[in-house]
Parts: structure tokens; C-alpha cells; sequence
């Protein structure tokens, strides 16, 4: 239990230093987090593609893990990333 707090804590430092009103907007951040270790990716991706460069580009933890979360097919990750934004 106390790897996973930490796990979360690392992140949640990693989340721009400003007021977050609602959990959207503390996932929209989480999502500012993620898309640096992503951007220059050419969709639609596959999950594992997406992990693989994430996790090349030295992706927390917490990032790899929830990219693992989104389903397998290519449609859906396109439109789960679009949803962070």
C-alpha cells in the first residue's frame, strides 16, 4: 500500500502547480502529464505502441499504468487521449 501512495504522490507533483476545482480537472492536468511523454506519436496507436514510447521516454509508473488501462483497439485509444484534453 504505501508503494502505490507513493506512486500517486510522485505524479500528483508532476501535475501543474495550479487550483484544481474538480477531479476533471485534476484528470485533464494528469493528462498534460501524460501527453509530454507521447507527443510526436502518430495515431491512431496501439495500446502497446503507446506504452512501449512512454515508457522509452521515461514515463512515471503511474502514466505506463493507466496507458494499460485503455482498451486494445486503435479507435479506442485515439478517443481516450482525445478525452484528456
Amino acid at each position: 500500500m504505501r508503494d502505490e501512495c507513493e506512486r500517486v504522490n510522485g505524479i500528483l507533483r508532476q501535475l501543474p502547480d495550479r487550483d484544481h476545482h474538480s477531479p476533471t480537472e485534476a484528470g485533464k492536468a494528469f493528462g498534460e502529464v501524460a501527453r509530454r511523454y507521447l507527443e510526436g506519436v502518430s495515431y491512431p496507436a496501439q495500446r502497446e505502441h503507446l506504452v512501449a514510447e512512454a515508457r522509452t521516454r521515461g514515463a512515471h509508473q503511474v502514466v505506463v499504468d493507466s496507458l494499460l488501462m485503455i482498451p486494445e483497439r486503435e479507435d479506442a485509444v485515439l478517443v481516450e487521449l482525445i478525452e484528456l484534453e
